[in-house]
């Protein structure tokens, strides 16, 4: 779960050789984003530096 705000988001993760793809589960109707690995250990590594707590 991801939390921007007072707002809970939810993320599907799915990987496959080569890719990660992320989806928000609230509204399925929006796109799929994909991910190489790389990218997305550096985007999840940016999110941890990052993070605040409540």
């Amino acid at each position: 779960m991801v939390e921007v705000g007072q707002v809970h988001h939810l993320m599907a993760l799915a990987t496959r050789p080569g890719i990660v793809l992320v989806r928000d589960t609230k509204n399925r109707d929006t796109a799929t984003l994909a991910f190489t690995p790389a990218a997305w250990a550096s985007f999840v590594g940016l999110a941890k530096q990052h993070r605040t707590h409540a």
